[in-house]
Formats: structure tokens, C-alpha cells, sequence
């Protein structure tokens, strides 16, 4: 993985260079960037996963002593302390009043903890056979409502600062990405698992499997590859006369796509395979 960061910070440090002239080019700043920031901000997983990889023995030893009631107690944490207190204060109060941060647990409600738990509940702990198509739907229900939640709370934050850039709308972005993030995985485990999954024709499997071969490829290259399409969004809005969101999906279509053509096209160099 360390690899991977490096060889990609590289190409895409050295493309987005050559696609901004304006743009200084040195190694000194290629090493303070790869050191203390990143080449893309795409790369931040990269970095999360590698600092995970650092401290995975300990985070096993955590799952062989912990019963499923351990895992609904923690899940129960994520909610109460990234969820519901957070929001709860700022309807109040504004940001004028907030929890000390020294009571929140945090250190077990870090990305880099609380999400392989949770992931490591969800495959290898929750018994699969009591999930039924009514559980699934509740799950989605309560996924979609915490979408709806999020939405809630950016808008009304918006009425109270009068401000909704991308970066501050960021503060209750995740609030209750929880909730469909579980949702979703359930309910596509459940789908490919049963009889509905193998229902789905051998070809279309197969185009489902190259895709997902391909998904680490097409997330290193991404930021790069829409550095260099980004005219088309003058294309869909100004001579297509496209509004905001569908211009915004077409252009993450074309990107996914570019990105897919070329990690198969990487995938045959030599070397590259392993990383990619």
C-alpha cells in the first residue's frame, strides 16, 4: 500500500503539474506534500488504511473477546456520540454550546477502529440466517432516513450561518452515514447471497467482477483523470444545457469509466498487477 501511495502521489503530483503550467514542480515539495499532506485529497484513504494496517494485530485481538452485545453497545456509541449528540447541541444551541471533547470516546469511534468492527461484525459475527426481506427494508428504511437527516441538518445550518459551501457543509456530512452505510451492506450481501443473486446471468457477473478488480485502480487515478475532463462540464452545462446534478453524474460516469479503460489497460504492465 505504502507503494502504491507512492508510485500514484507521483503520477499524479507530476500530471496535475503538466496540466496546470502555472503549477511549481520540485522534489522538496513532492516529499513535503507525500509527507505532510498528499498529492490529491482522494489519497487521505490511502493513508487511514495504511495507519490501519499498522495496528491490525491489536484490532484482532479486540474481536476475538468480543460477543455480539459488545458490537450492538458500540454501534449504540456511534449513534449517541458522532449521531444524535452532535445535531442535538446545534439545534439548541447554535455551535454557541458543545459536549467536551475529552468525554467522547473517540479513540474507539475513529475511522480506522469503529469501521473494520463494524465490518468485521457484519461478515463474521451477525447471524445471516435470521435476516429475512423485512429486516432488509428496515434497514433501508432507517438508511434512508438518515440521508434524510443529513440533509435536515445541512439545510438548517445553512438558515442559521446563511452559508453552504463544500466546506461547511462537511460538519454534519456524516452525521448519520451509519445508518445507510449499513444498510447498503446488508442488503447487497443478502441480494448476492440468495436466490435473487443467482438468478443473475454468468455475463453479467463477470462484468460486475472485472469492475470491482478494477476499483482500487480507478480511485488512485480519478482526481488525476478529472483534472483533465473537467472542460466537460462546460460541455453538459453551457452547450448541453444540463442542470447541476445530472451534469455532475454524467461527468462522475465518464470519469469511472476513463478510470476503468485505463487500470485495465495498467493491469498488463508489468509490476502494476500486484498494485493494482
Amino acid at each position: 500500500m505504502a507503494l502504491a501511495l507512492f508510485i500514484f502521489s507521483v503520477i499524479t503530483y507530476v500530471g496535475l503539474g503538466l496540466h496546470d503550467p502555472g503549477r511549481t514542480m520540485t522534489v522538496p515539495d513532492f516529499i513535503r506534500k507525500l509527507y505532510m499532506e498528499r498529492a490529491t485529497y482522494a489519497y487521505w484513504y490511502i493513508y487511514a488504511y495504511i495507519a490501519l494496517l499498522m495496528t491490525l494485530p491489536f484490532l484482532r485481538m479486540i474481536v476475538k473477546s468480543m460477543s455480539e452485545n459488545y458490537y450492538k453497545y458500540l454501534i449504540l456509541l456511534y449513534l449517541l456520540f458522532i449521531s444524535v449528540i452532535p445535531c442535538l447541541d446545534y439545534l439548541l444551541f447554535q455551535g454557541d454550546l458543545v459536549m467536551y471533547k475529552k468525554l467522547r470516546p473517540e479513540w474507539i469511534l475513529a475511522d480506522t477502529v469503529f469501521w473494520p468492527l463494524l465490518g468485521y461484525y457484519l461478515e463474521n459475527v451477525y447471524d445471516w440466517k435470521k435476516c429475512t426481506v423485512r429486516t432488509i427494508w428496515r434497514w433501508i428504511l432507517l438508511g434512508v432516513t438518515g440521508i434524510l437527516l443529513t440533509c435536515g441538518m445541512i439545510y438548517y445550518m445553512h438558515g442559521v450561518t446563511g452559508v453552504c459551501t463544500k466546506e461547511k457543509s462537511q460538519d454534519f456530512h456524516s452525521a448519520f452515514i451509519l445508518l445507510p452505510c449499513i444498510a447498503i451492506y446488508m442488503a447487497m450481501k443478502y441480494f448476492w447471497s440468495g436466490k435473487a443473486g443467482q438468478c443473475v446471468p454468468a455475463r453479467i457477473k463477470k462484468i460486475i467482477v472485472s469492475l470491482g478488480s478494477c476499483t482500487f485502480g480507478i480511485y488512485l487515478l480519478h482526481m488525476l483523470i478529472k483534472e483533465y475532463f473537467s472542460g466537460l462540464w462546460d460541455v453538459f452545462r453551457v452547450s448541453w444545457h444540463m442542470n447541476q446534478m445530472l451534469a455532475a453524474l454524467l461527468l462522475c460516469a465518464v470519469v469511472f469509466a476513463a478510470g476503468y479503460v485505463l487500470t485495465l489497460i495498467l493491469k498488463q504492465v508489468p509490476g502494476l498487477k500486484r498494485l493494482l
